[in-house]
């Protein structure tokens, strides 16, 4: 990860959110961390309950999946290149640029479809390394509001611009309609009288 500390207080930060607003409909969650791509394989293939970090866009991979409103946390998507002429301001501008980015983030590999080459490392740190040797002109990561990446790697100096900001939301399985709309319920509350925003943190934009 780019900020292994910051993406942790994150995480941590959202399971308490998901933890919390359970607890008071009686059940005890347990949480596993699988890259994106399996998760998804494993939520499909029903072996969890639903999934923690989704963005709004995950409904085009996993249409009938039930979307937990509102948000939990809001997720960076960060440009790094190697030049200063490099500066995408969003997604349609990487169209005709060599994108890298990490393996299993579906919502970069839906965003990136027009994009003219991808390579999928498998860490960001290689990501950025396929930047800093001029592999590809531009890495994609997805980080916590408080990562910046580095602006110098092996000598090359790195030039870095948001592209994009994302909620990310919780997601139950369809076997779970009404636990999804006494979440929903839960959660709004915690919204109105603040909790949530205190739970969350910095890591949650409005």
């Amino acid at each position: 990860m780019p900020n292994s500390r910051a993406d942790s207080q994150d995480t941590r930060r959202r399971y308490t959110i998901i933890e919390t607003a359970l607890n008071r409909l009686g059940y005890a969650p347990s949480f596993t961390n699988e890259p994106g791509e399996r998760a998804l394989l494993s939520l499909k293939n029903g072996m969890y309950d639903g999934d923690a970090r989704r963005v709004e866009g995950f409904t085009q991979v996993y249409p009938e999946g039930l979307r937990i409103e509102p948000h939990l946390s809001t997720v960076r998507y960060i440009a790094v290149s190697h030049s200063a002429e490099i500066r995408p301001a969003g997604w349609a501008e990487l169209e005709h640029f060599r994108i890298a980015y990490v393996h299993g983030v579906k919502a970069i590999d839906l965003a990136t479809a027009h994009a003219a080459r991808r390579e999928l490392p498998k860490t960001h740190d290689a990501c950025l390394g396929m930047v800093a040797r001029r592999r590809v002109d531009v890495c994609i990561l997805n980080a916590p509001q408080d990562y910046q990446p580095p602006a110098e790697l092996s000598g090359t100096d790195l030039y870095a611009t948001t592209i994009a900001q994302m909620k990310l939301y919780m997601w139950l399985a369809p076997s779970h309609r009404v636990l999804a709309e006494r979440l929903r319920q839960v959660l709004r509350e915690m919204d109105r009288n603040g909790e949530l925003q205190r739970i969350s943190g910095p890591g949650r934009l409005p």
